[in-house]
């Protein structure tokens, strides 16, 4: 009955795990650079959006709600997986602390 949420968390769940690897998988062995609060808090809140739409989706399917909510929820909780591994990637770059590219560009 509330198969579209289980199976939308279990995408969601792939996504945020892909962004993570990603990250440790290009992080690993180099020198990287601090990451900023701003950059910690803004990837934090999207990942509280998506843990809260996940928390409020089975407290919707404990109580019996309507499928729709839990379905919406799901959605919800896919799209802001979509950004918080668009954003993680996104970032990468920012703090590997490249010192060959950094030697080029001031010669």
């Amino acid at each position: 009955m509330y198969t579209g949420f289980w199976g939308l968390t279990a995408l969601s769940l792939i996504l945020v795990g892909h962004g993570v690897y990603t990250w440790v998988k290009e992080t690993k062995g180099k020198k990287c650079r601090a990451v900023p609060g701003k950059v910690k808090a803004f990837l934090g809140v999207i990942g509280g959006v998506v843990a809260a739409a996940f928390v409020a989706g089975v407290i919707a399917i404990l109580c019996r709600a309507d499928t729709t909510v839990p379905y919406v929820l799901g959605l919800l909780m896919m799209l802001m997986s979509f950004s918080f591994n668009n954003q993680l990637r996104r970032f990468i770059p920012y703090f590997i602390n490249n010192e060959e590219q950094e030697e080029t560009n001031h010669e």
